[in-house]
């Protein structure tokens, strides 16, 4: 990717579903709130 500076820097990336089963996988207490606002998402839009 191009940086503000113009130059090419190299970085990582991921696509929406990647980024969300990342999120699902941290075994962290602080993810938790976020993963509860994931599910209920998930479910209502089901």
């Amino acid at each position: 990717m191009q940086a503000e500076d113009g130059k090419m820097r190299e970085t990582d990336t991921a696509d929406t579903e990647t980024l969300l089963r990342i999120i699902q996988s941290i075994p962290s207490p602080k993810a938790e709130p976020f993963k509860q606002w994931l599910a209920k998402v998930g479910y209502e839009r089901m």
